[in-house]
C-alpha cells in the first residue's frame, strides 16, 4: 500500500475501497481455499477431524434440546426440530461470524505483510470458514427432520433468502468489526459479552409464544426478525412482513455503517496490526 494512500480525498478513499471489495470478491475461490484449510489446521491429528463439528452439535442439540423441553412442558417433537435449526444457525455461523470477525485482520497479519491482497479476502475467509462449520452441523437438524418424520415445504426455500440478507449482514459486520477491532483491542472482550446478552434475549433456547402478550416487544429486536426469516420457513411458516421490513431495514443500515467506516480505516489497518 502506498505510503500517501492515508492522504488521498474521499473520492479517491472510496474508490480504494471498491476496489478492495470488488478484488476480494473476485478472488473467492482463494478465500474458499484458505478458510478449508483452516478447518483443517483446527483438527489436525484428530481421528475424526471436522466430523467432530457434528457430533458434538449432536450430543448439545439432543442433550439441551431434551432438558429445556421439560422445563418448559413443551412437547418435544415440536421443540427440538426447532432448536435444533435455532442453535445451527446461531452458534455455527452467527455467533462465530460475529465474534472471529473481531480478529479477521489481525489473525491475517502474516499474510496481510506478505502479500498484497485486498483486505476483503480476510473477510470472505471468514465468511466462509463458517459456512463450512455449518455445512457439517447441518446434519444434525436434517438427521432429527428424519427422526420426526417432518418434511420441508416448498416455502422452506425462502430460509435461502435469510441466508442471503446473513450473508451481507455478515460481511458488513466484519467489515466494521474488524476494522474497529484492528484498532482497539478490547473490543472483543465487550462484543463477547452483548452476544452472551443476545442469546437470551432472543427466542433461541425459547419460544416467542413462551411470554404471551410480551412477545410484541420482540420487534425492537433485529436479531429475532433475522433468525425468524431463515428459521420459520423451515419449520413450516413463513415470516411475517414485519420480519422481512425489520431484518432488511437493519442490514441496510448495517452495511452503510460498514461502508463508512471501512473507508475510513482501510488504509489504516495495516498500520495497527
Amino acid at each position: 500500500m502506498s505510503e500517501n494512500e492515508p492522504n488521498l480525498p474521499v473520492r479517491g478513499l472510496s474508490l480504494m475501497m471498491m476496489r478492495d471489495i470488488s478484488g476480494g470478491l473476485s478472488m473467492s475461490r482463494y478465500a474458499a481455499k484458505l478458510a478449508w484449510t483452516d478447518i483443517r489446521l483446527r483438527y489436525k491429528g484428530s481421528l475424526l477431524g471436522p466430523l467432530w463439528l457434528t457430533l458434538s452439535f449432536a450430543v448439545m442439540v439432543v442433550a439441551m434440546g431434551i432438558v429445556y423441553a421439560r422445563l418448559f412442558q413443551i412437547d418435544l417433537v415440536g421443540y427440538l426440530p426447532y432448536t435444533a435449526i435455532s442453535f445451527a444457525i446461531w452458534f455455527s455461523w452467527f455467533s462465530p461470524v460475529v465474534m472471529e470477525s473481531c480478529g479477521c485482520f489481525t489473525a491475517a497479519r502474516a499474510q496481510i505483510f506478505a502479500a498484497k491482497l485486498p483486505l476483503t479476502v480476510q473477510i470472505l475467509r471468514t465468511l466462509i470458514r463458517n459456512s463450512l462449520v455449518l455445512a457439517h452441523v447441518i446434519l444434525v437438524p436434517i438427521a432429527v427432520f428424519i427422526w420426526f418424520g417432518i418434511t420441508l415445504k416448498p416455502m422452506a426455500l425462502w430460509s435461502l433468502v435469510g441466508m442471503a440478507v446473513w450473508v451481507a449482514d455478515g460481511f458488513a459486520v466484519c467489515m466494521v468489526f474488524g476494522s474497529i477491532c484492528a484498532r482497539y483491542r478490547d473490543i472483543p472482550q465487550i462484543i463477547g459479552a452483548v452476544m452472551q446478552i443476545a442469546f437470551y434475549v432472543t427466542p433461541i433456547i425459547w419460544q416467542p409464544e413462551q411470554i404471551g402478550e410480551d412477545s410484541r416487544w420482540l420487534r425492537l429486536n433485529p436479531l429475532f426478525s433475522l433468525l425468524t426469516i431463515v428459521r420459520a420457513p423451515l419449520l413450516g411458516s413463513m415470516p411475517r412482513a414485519e420480519n422481512y421490513f425489520v431484518a432488511i431495514l437493519f442490514s441496510l443500515v448495517l452495511i452503510g455503517l460498514a461502508l463508512i467506516v471501512f473507508r475510513a480505516t482501510r488504509s489504516k489497518i495495516p498500520y495497527w496490526i
